[in-house]
């Protein structure tokens, strides 16, 4: 094992739909976000900050012993990063629970899917059968 010193830390809120969904709010948007936290020190500053940028936190919610999904980036001395990913909480997301927020997922104008958690998960059926588009950006 070898040990390896850094020369600062900096910790932050963040991760690629957490981003893009405060981007959104910042220029008028209303924004939904469907997601799970865990109970750990990171979930209530999540929720905190997307409450603070006018993120609907309605449908976020915290899983019962476990960690909130994380991403800890590491830069090398020659500004290459590596990403470690631990989805926590965000795998614990179940269709049944995508199928709660249905409702209001529906009446949204676009939709933004992020596919790093199981995409049985990310998948929106339609209980009428009314077709659902997707287009992939």
């Amino acid at each position: 094992m070898k040990t390896l010193e850094a020369p600062d830390f900096a910790l932050g809120c963040g991760g690629k739909e957490p981003i893009r969904a405060v981007a959104a709010a910042l220029c008028g948007a209303d924004v939904m976000m469907v997601s799970r936290v865990g109970t750990d020190i990171f979930a209530d500053n999540t929720i905190r900050n997307f409450k603070a940028y006018g993120v609907d936190t309605t449908h976020v919610k915290k899983v019962e012993g476990m960690s909130s999904g994380v991403a800890p980036i590491f830069v090398d001395q020659h500004g290459q990063n590596s990403i470690l990913i631990i989805k926590g909480a965000n795998n614990a997301l179940t269709p049944a629970e995508v199928d709660a927020a249905e409702a209001d997922i529906r009446s949204c104008g676009l939709i933004i899917l992020q596919l790093e958690i199981p995409p049985r998960r990310s998948i929106i059926r339609s209980s009428s059968g009314d077709a659902v588009e997707f287009r992939y950006c």
